[in-house]
């Protein structure tokens, strides 16, 4: 019996359990799926009286069909194949059908804007669950190495939508979080000469919210895990099977206190269906991490850690709730270049030797992940000041494959004065607009704006956003970003430097506000890029 079959033979049975296709009901079918469920059931209730009526048994053989039976049971069955003792029943099949196809044609049309609708709310989650895992860090990496370690938070489309019904714990079970942590080799020579990707050595590292104590589980096997999921309202409990993550980065030194390393993405993307994974049971109690540099260096003497195994805790503790982490080690990374990096600012600038030509679909992809980063991250320590292209850094991959992952960079042990919430300055909403209308600009146009404008006009080099400010400036760029770029890059770049927006800016909201105004628009013509083959 195929999959198709079971699943035709025993609605909402154990053939719709699996946890990726249910997921995939729920998304499509949004807050109408508790409707949709009680449709299919109430019909499989129809079938099974009329079953009952028809005195058809488990085999699907009519029980009163034997030999010299049909007869004597004549009048009976006269009575069975009676119409009239079937029409309620067969109205309920009929209705429900309708039912059925009126929900799901109405869900289908409804999703694009309904996974939007909901990202206001997933990014108030991912803004602070970020600030806690920068609290986390900050507290267990306080060593006094001779150098700071850098660490880069990965920018990722959320892996899981906010459906209506799920509470925000649900959620947050199942985002994860990866980082790149570099430390100074024991062998290094402390030379200043010596490059930072000589030197230097990066561990990749997996941070997921720790399971609460009540509801632990301890085996003696990864493997073991359950995939049962209940689809009652009241007693939501999904479980979902663990995924390796080793990915083939390279990292080396960095440039700036705060910098974005970006590297090439997949090559097809698919926006907003990522598997959506949790951590297996622990097979031990995680042992808190409270010097995460000296927990690093054993690790990497006692050899590699099994992907899925939790080898400790780090927690933040200037939080309360939800602020304890899981850490899982993906090993350490082998730079390959001694200086594998290039800024934006490389990249594009006609004076560099570096400079690198990106193709039309690598400019949406590059444009989408930072519009990302500003929103996902706004408001944190992440992002202490608006970002411009000496904070971006592109990988050089030896396919010539220019971009792939987003990360942002922090040093740690964090200095005192950056460390007090008080004295903490975020960027107002209208700076970091202007920043990213200026990298959306410098990004398509192929320059650095002090090149596409400065030097011309004889200006001072300032902030990228502050060269937005003169109207007849952003008036010749704007005209040639309508050029070059689609309807949606276009809308996206006159919104960031012209576009009011939701006063509360860091709130649901304004988070909503941003992406449906600005990172939607980059979104739609990264995926009609993708569709339509264009490069």
């Amino acid at each position: 019996m195929t999959r198709m079959e079971e699943m035709i033979n025993d609605p909402f049975g154990e053939a719709w359990r699996e946890e990726t296709l249910y997921n995939q009901i729920r998304l499509r079918l949004w807050s109408s799926h508790k409707v949709f469920e009680d449709t299919v059931v109430d019909m499989k209730e129809a079938v099974q009286e009329i079953q009952e009526k028809l005195k058809i048994g488990k085999d699907g053989k009519a029980q009163w069909v034997k030999d010299g039976m049909v007869k004597k049971e004549l009048a009976r069955v006269s009575f069975i194949f009676n119409r009239a003792n079937y029409q309620e029943l067969l109205a309920r099949l009929r209705d429900g059908i309708s039912n059925l196809e009126s929900l799901t044609r109405s869900n289908t049309e409804l999703e694009p804007e309904r996974r939007r609708r909901s990202h206001g709310r997933l990014c108030k989650i991912i803004r602070r669950i970020s600030e806690n895992v920068f609290g986390a860090l900050r507290s267990t990496i306080t060593c006094s190495c001779a150098r700071t370690h850098d660490v880069g938070l990965q920018i990722l489309a959320p892996s899981t939508t906010a459906i209506p019904g799920d509470r925000d714990e649900e959620i947050l079970k199942k985002l994860q979080f990866r980082l790149v942590i570099s430390q100074q080799k024991a062998t290094d020579s402390q030379d200043e000469g010596v490059s930072l990707a000589e030197s230097r050595q990066w561990h990749e590292v997996v941070l997921r919210p720790a399971i609460p104590a009540e509801k632990k589980c301890f085996t003696g096997s990864t493997s073991a895990i359950s995939k049962g999921v209940s689809f009652s309202d009241d007693k939501k409990k999904v479980r979902f099977s663990s995924t390796s993550f080793k990915s083939n980065m390279v990292y080396g030194e960095r440039a700036g206190t705060q910098s974005v390393v970006l590297e090439s993405t997949m090559s097809s993307l698919s926006l907003g269906m990522a598997s959506v994974q949790s951590a297996p049971a622990y097979e031990v109690e995680p042992r808190a991490i409270t010097d995460f540099c000296s927990h690093l260096r054993r690790s990497e003497k006692t050899g590699k850690w099994p992907i899925d195994k939790c080898c400790g805790q780090i927690t933040d503790p200037t939080v309360k709730q939800s602020s304890t982490y899981d850490v899982y080690h993906r090993g350490s990374l082998d730079t390959k270049l001694n200086w594998p990096f290039l800024s934006l600012k490389e990249v594009l600038s006609t004076e560099s030797h570096l400079r690198v030509r990106l193709l039309y679909k690598e400019k949406l992809r590059l444009a989408w992940l930072m519009a990302l980063a500003l929103l996902q991250l706004e408001g944190t320590r992440w992002i202490s000041s608006p970002p411009t292209h000496n904070d971006i850094f592109i990988h050089r991959l030896e396919d010539g494959s220019p971009i792939r992952d987003v990360f942002l960079l922090h040093h740690f042990p964090v200095a005192p004065k950056h460390t007090s919430d008080v004295n903490r300055i975020m960027p107002d909403q209208k700076s970091a607009m202007l920043s990213l209308g200026a990298l959306l600009i410098e990004v398509m146009l192929g320059q650095p704006i002090h090149e596409l404008v400065a030097a011309k006009e004889g200006k001072t080099v300032l902030h990228p956003g502050e060269l937005l400010s003169d109207e007849d400036t952003t008036r010749r760029l704007l005209d040639r970003i309508n050029m070059q770029a689609g309807d949606g890059y276009a809308g996206a770049v006159r919104r960031c430097i012209h576009g009011s927006f939701c006063e509360d800016s860091h709130g649901e909201d304004g988070a909503q506000d941003t992406y449906a105004r600005i990172v939607g628009l980059l979104e739609d013509d990264l995926k009609f890029s993708n569709s339509s083959g264009t490069y």
